[in-house]
């Protein structure tokens, strides 16, 4: 409900700005970059896991969905794809980056493009 809420301001803010956080329970997880928070869509920021019809791809999502399924975890919104919100997300409040957490355990791969380098070499 809260996350409900929060997006309602946001998109009907007439100052709407990518500046924003949203905090809930991970619901599902679609690949190894992607997951939901609720009805929310959330992809990470900065890398890029396998798709899912390539033999990394199962593997990518089950990594990602054992870090986080039925955890809290915030995002740090830093834009839109598609119908997704991109963001730098923690577990819980303050914990683990969790894009940095699958560059580490060599499930997901920088995405220089977006991240310019901010996971390169599972910094």
């Amino acid at each position: 409900m809260r996350l409900l809420f929060v997006l309602f301001l946001i998109f009907t803010s007439p100052a709407y700005a990518l500046a924003w956080t949203v905090t809930g329970t991970v619901t599902a997880v679609h690949d190894g970059d992607t997951f939901r928070i609720g009805q929310q869509s959330i992809r990470l920021w900065g890398i890029n896991a396998a798709e899912l019809d390539t033999p990394m791809g199962p593997v990518a999502r089950d990594a990602l969905k054992d870090m986080i399924i039925g955890k809290q975890v915030t995002c740090e919104i830093r834009g839109r794809s598609y119908r997704r919100l991109v963001a730098l997300c923690h577990v819980g409040g303050d914990g683990d980056d969790i894009a940095r957490l699958m560059v580490h355990a060599g499930k997901a791969r920088d995405w220089r493009y977006f991240s310019h380098g901010y996971y390169a070499a599972g910094t």
